[in-house]
């Protein structure tokens, strides 16, 4: 088995690197020090540095990496055959890269992702857009605001079993005739922080 370049090997661990300290990071967010992430990937702060020149380049990579996720898992559900199974296949990678990173997935992206490389966020962006694309194709309606408001749902499921979640984040994309749910803003399906179940046309 030919043996990896010096490059190559180093690119593999800080891979491995952030891979560890994305769950402390995304947690902690710039009150993590070095220190803290050097024990959280089981490595020395000297050797943390040799990958990442200071904290804020560690949070930067950081925010690249999670963006990155989120590109790829939203480019592979694009391809699926159908609007419905697009959404949901990006709803179950999306919860399991949440499930890995932990409830401040959102937040650290929302605070680190501006900082992150315009080509990360291009990258982002064109996935996100081509996903968009996809779901339009069936449901001519959908706009980025139905799609923020379904993944808002994703955001808060944490108390929510999962296909649950997803058939209610789903009915806030597609239009009323597709799910027979009544049309409602977003805001009427969470209360004290937690996704109300009930997805009737009843009301609250």
């Amino acid at each position: 088995m030919p043996r990896r370049s010096r490059r190559t090997r180093v690119r593999a661990s800080a891979s491995s690197i952030l891979d560890a300290v994305l769950p402390l990071l995304a947690r902690e967010h710039d009150g993590a020090s070095m220190r803290m992430a050097a024990g959280a990937a089981g490595t020395s702060v000297g050797a943390l540095y040799l990958h990442f020149t200071s904290k804020e380049d560690l949070l930067r990579s950081a925010a690249v990496a999670l963006m990155d996720r989120l590109s790829t898992l939203l480019s592979e559900a694009t391809t699926e055959p159908t609007a419905r199974r697009a959404f949901d296949a990006a709803w179950v990678a999306a919860g399991e890269l949440r499930r890995r990173v932990g409830p401040g997935t959102d937040s650290f992206l929302s605070r680190f992702g501006p900082r992150a490389p315009r080509s990360a966020r291009a990258r982002l962006r064109a996935a996100f857009h081509a996903f968009q694309q996809r779901l339009a194709q069936e449901l001519p309606r959908v706009d980025v605001v139905r799609i923020a408001a379904a993944f808002g749902v994703w955001l808060e499921a944490g108390e929510v079993d999962q296909p649950s979640a997803r058939d209610l984040a789903w009915s806030l994309v597609s239009p009323p005739e597709e799910t027979g749910l009544a049309r409602r803003p977003a805001e009427a399906y969470f209360a004290d922080g937690r996704v109300r179940q009930r997805t009737d046309e009843s009301g609250d």
